[in-house]
């Protein structure tokens, strides 16, 4: 189990929909610092499209920069992940790097819905 959770695809749209706009302009008025502006948030948004900023393994969840590296990771078990709220829990305790607003919402559903079903699969029935 591998899932890759990448940041809302609307702020990687709009980052590189207003690069193309700066060097829309840049191209028509001639280069300066603008330019820059525009190549800056082409590659960021074009980084945001493609790289994951949250990878949850077998047992870690990583989370990573732009560039893929990993920044911090946070080791889990099944019986001390708790995914019934909007954020993960472990141990009771909130996730800190996980927001909804942040991230594309598809693939945080797709998390939970594996973690639970994965636990509804482990829990014997009464």
């Amino acid at each position: 189990m591998e899932h890759r959770i990448r940041t809302n695809p609307i702020f990687a749209i709009f980052l590189v929909a207003a690069s193309a706009f700066i060097l829309g302009v840049s191209a028509l008025t001639g280069p300066s610092v603008n330019t820059i502006t525009g190549v800056v948030l082409l590659v960021l948004g074009i980084l945001q499209l493609s790289r994951p900023l949250i990878v949850v393994t077998e047992g870690e969840i990583q989370f990573r920069n732009l560039l893929g590296m990993t920044l911090r990771r946070v080791p889990y078990t099944l019986d001390n992940l708790d995914v019934s709220d909007e954020l993960p829990k472990i141990d009771g305790q909130p996730v800190k790097g996980f927001s909804t607003w942040a991230l594309d919402g598809k693939a945080l559903a797709g998390f939970r819905e594996e973690i639970l079903s994965r636990q509804a699969s482990r829990d014997p029935q009464p």
